[in-house]
């Protein structure tokens, strides 16, 4: 099933953008130019408000890091993480994705559409493992949306295969109490000024409409980046991730208690690979080595 997106007012974006805001655990933003991505997350985590049915009270860590690169196609690429994937004694879903990585570079795809659905069954079947073994709760989140409430976590995958953008999201679901789905929303065909924020979907809009209380994020979330560089995409990425992160987004919008923290920031470019803009607070590098789980 694909995943079904909300578009925001033709007064305000043209549709050629695909510009979308959709609700998550987490902010992440990704822009394509011709000169390549863009991609920004937040880094506030929480112990157990993926996997819990209603929003925690936990105190949350600003140090976590929610985008990796990873080998593949002789190059690098991004993955982006948003929901339940913190980093346990008995469950990494974000290690675990990582360690798989160099498997998946050592095979040959025709495209990126190939290589999401090889990455799809490795971490359906890892998160099934999990669920088998009590550690993922069989659990409805109502904190969103219908279509998302059993959702466990969502994976971004940006990147080149055969010199051909690609830009995948994979997003997973209890299925019962054992087993998993996968919904795709892929972006194969991709035309330049394609933007998508996931967070907050009510706080950016009121920046993009000239609420005063987010004064300065109107004329940076509102361009048209089309025809824009590298650097456009950049601020509009980090923009989208600060609006979500203002102290008073999270008044307006109690998703955005689980967003915050310094941002950080990657370009892929398809002759340069992944470069990191805003490192991580603590930058974690892939290690090649290591095989975990089944």
């Amino acid at each position: 099933m694909q995943v079904q997106e909300k578009c925001l007012t033709e007064r305000v974006w043209y549709d050629t953008t695909k510009f979308r805001f959709k609700i998550a655990m987490t902010a992440i933003a990704i822009a394509y130019t011709r000169s390549g991505f863009a991609i920004a997350a937040d880094s506030r985590a929480t112990t157990t408000a993926a996997s819990g049915s209603r929003f925690t009270e936990d105190e949350p860590s600003d140090k976590e890091q929610k985008i990796v690169r990873v080998a593949a196609f002789g190059t690098t690429i991004a993955y982006g993480f948003s929901g339940f994937v913190a980093k346990t004694a008995s469950y990494d879903l974000k290690g675990y994705a990582e360690a798989k990585a160099p498997t998946l570079a050592s095979r040959e795809f025709r495209n990126g559409h190939e290589y999401g659905d090889a990455l799809a069954q490795i971490l359906e079947r890892y998160l099934c493992v999990k669920k088998r073994e009590g550690i993922i709760q069989y659990r409805e989140n109502l904190d969103l949306a219908p279509e998302d409430r059993m959702l466990i976590a969502t994976i971004y995958v940006i990147g080149y295969c055969r010199e051909r953008p690609f830009w995948l999201a994979m997003k997973f679901d209890h299925e019962g109490e054992t087993a998993v789905s996968v919904r795709r929303g892929d972006q194969l065909d991709l035309i330049p000024g394609a933007c998508s924020g996931w967070g907050s979907d009510i706080v950016p809009e009121l920046a993009v409409r000239g609420d005063r209380r987010f004064d300065g994020y109107k004329d940076r979330l509102a361009r048209d980046l089309r025809d824009a560089s590298l650097d456009v995409a950049r601020d509009w990425v980090s923009a989208y991730i600060e609006v979500c992160s203002e102290p008073l987004a999270e008044q307006i919008d109690p998703i955005c208690k689980n967003i915050g923290g310094p941002p950080h920031i990657a370009t892929v470019i398809k002759e340069h690979g992944f470069e990191w803009v805003v490192p991580p607070i603590n930058v974690s590098e892939p290690d090649c080595d290591r095989e975990t789980g089944p």
